[in-house]
């Protein structure tokens, strides 16, 4: 397909390769390394179409949370809400899922600790 790209191996591949930013290199690759050994548990069957769809969702709601709801931000619903979409997903159909996404610990996490910082 023109213009396509995919992650073999570590490696993104095609012609936006060049023009990917390592660190969307990188973060597709992690996605990749953690999806892969589940592979066969996951409703998608092209791991690299997953990726990308992963990846680039959470990306895009989190760029519209900073324009357009910064609250968002420091709300721990939209979390909740971005690990019940990506597990919607990523499940296969027919299995339920459970309503909200159970975090390791009971603590709330302090704010400051998400906040996005811009490199001029």
């Amino acid at each position: 397909m023109p213009g396509a790209h995919h992650v073999e191996e570590g490696r993104l591949h095609g012609p936006r390769a060049q023009r990917e930013h390592p660190h969307e290199q990188r973060l597709f690759r992690l996605v990749r390394a953690f999806l892969a050994p589940r592979v066969e548990a996951l409703r998608p069957k092209d791991l690299d179409m997953a990726v990308f769809i992963l990846v680039h969702s959470v990306e895009t709601l989190c760029i519209k949370a900073v324009s357009d709801r910064p609250d968002y931000l420091t709300n721990e619903t939209f979390l909740d809400e971005l690990g019940a979409l990506m597990q919607g997903y990523l499940q296969p159909a027919g299995e339920s899922a459970r309503a909200t996404p159970k975090r390791a610990t009971g603590r709330r996490r302090n704010p400051a600790s998400r906040e996005i910082t811009t490199s001029s």
